[in-house]
């Protein structure tokens, strides 16, 4: 392939940056960026070093997403920092931005998350939820999930919330969505929600929130029978 090739080039030509970078760029415009990336993942940092001004004077998201590896793997904080901001969640895909997530360090998000706050809200929801969670902002994540108001959003993401020190806020917001598909679904539906829920939940070992949940469908909803019928063997399995 033409990957150790661009590698080699690079290589052999980092002592005269701006020749060969252009070079590069007239052989392969677009596999530069994946041969800078395996440089870097074969520990040769100081490759990608000297030809950083070149890398930074494209002007565009493959040369940050560059220089956001080099720095990352180097330590470079401020520069990472300054980097990822520029970054376009609007045109970058998916992939290079969750790649770009597992290359950096989760106290670097932690650290610096009031700057990169901003950035990381431009994301779409599945990857900002990803970098939320890097950096520990828990309370955020589970905002959005409230906001959304859906139990297949607050099952994916329950057992991090709950294991993060939310599990109160986590049972009154199955407290809330199950009371309110109750009021509006009976019968085969009801039951297959909550079968849903209760399943979930024991595969996850939330035995207390179940066990609040079932309380509270009590308390709300005493006169439907075919409800006390299920909620009673569910208390006895």
């Amino acid at each position: 392939g033409k990957l150790p090739i661009l590698c080699a080039i690079l290589t052999i030509g980092q002592s005269i940056p701006t020749e060969t970078f252009r070079t590069i760029i007239k052989l392969d415009a677009k596999n530069y960026f994946p041969a800078f990336k395996r440089l870097i993942e074969k520990g040769k940092e100081q490759i990608v070093h000297a030809y950083a001004a070149q890398i930074d004077g494209l002007g565009n998201d493959e040369g940050r997403f560059i220089l956001c590896y080099y720095y990352s793997t180097t330590k470079d904080f401020d520069n990472l920092k300054n980097t990822i901001v520029h970054l376009n969640p609007g045109t970058s895909s998916m992939e290079e931005l969750t790649q770009l997530l597992e290359s950096i360090r989760p106290e670097f998000l932690e650290q610096n998350f009031d700057a990169l706050e901003a950035w990381i809200s431009g994301l779409p929801f599945l990857l900002k939820a990803r970098y939320w969670m890097a950096a520990r902002r828990f309370n955020l994540l589970l905002e959005a999930i409230e906001s959304f108001h859906d139990a297949e959003w607050l099952m994916f993401y329950d057992k991090d919330l709950i294991d993060n020190g939310l599990e109160s806020k986590v049972l009154k917001l199955y407290q809330s969505l199950v009371t309110d598909y109750l009021e509006e679904h009976y019968g085969d539906k009801s039951i297959g929600f909550l079968n849903e829920i209760f399943g979930h939940l024991k595969k996850i070992g939330a035995k207390t929130i179940q066990k609040e949940i079932i309380s509270t469908i009590t308390t709300k909803f005493p006169d439907r029978k075919r409800m006390k019928s299920y909620i009673s063997n569910q208390q006895m399995t």
